[in-house]
């Protein structure tokens, strides 16, 4: 299964684990279902018991110039 490892309201990494004993204790924990999209970067809010997963921002600008 894969697990979404959460601190502070953002996903710090995505671990493939069985759920058992307590290896992240530090973090909250959420098994990602299959087909869901969620990955390190994401922000995480949980609102009624629930998860709500944002992508962050893709910015396309850049300073630099293709040489």
């Amino acid at each position: 299964m894969k697990y979404a490892l959460i601190k502070s309201g953002m996903v710090k990494n995505v671990v493939l684990w069985d759920g058992d004993g307590d290896l992240f204790s530090d973090y909250e924990c959420y098994e990602i279902a299959e087909g869901e999209e969620v990955g390190s970067g994401y922000a995480a809010v949980k609102e009624g018991g629930k998860w709500a997963f944002t992508a962050p921002a893709i910015d396309d600008a850049t300073d630099e110039q293709p040489a």
